[in-house]
């Protein structure tokens, strides 16, 4: 089943939308960066079935390169969604 999940951009400086695949999972923060928006996911569907790991850091892969980032960090989970900063890696 197909997650859900949502983008909100934090920044007014509009970035082209990348690759999901190019989104990389950062567990520590790199050095350089900028946050450019808020990704959510899902944690489980409509009838209370819990999403995988996996679909949910690719539905936060997917929403933040949505806004144009190439990395996500400070991932948090609640009850019901997993949160991350988007972000851009300045190198």
């Amino acid at each position: 089943m197909d997650n859900n999940g949502t983008a909100v951009a934090t920044t007014d400086t509009k970035y082209a939308s990348t690759k999901s695949s190019q989104v990389k999972v950062y567990s520590v923060a790199p050095a350089h960066y900028q946050v450019i928006g808020h990704v959510t996911a899902d944690n489980d569907n409509r009838l209370g079935v819990a999403h995988s790991q996996s679909s949910i850091t690719k539905e936060l892969q997917k929403q933040a390169a949505s806004l144009g980032a190439n990395g996500v960090t400070n991932i948090t989970t609640t009850t019901e969604t997993t949160n991350a900063d988007a972000i851009i890696v300045q190198k």
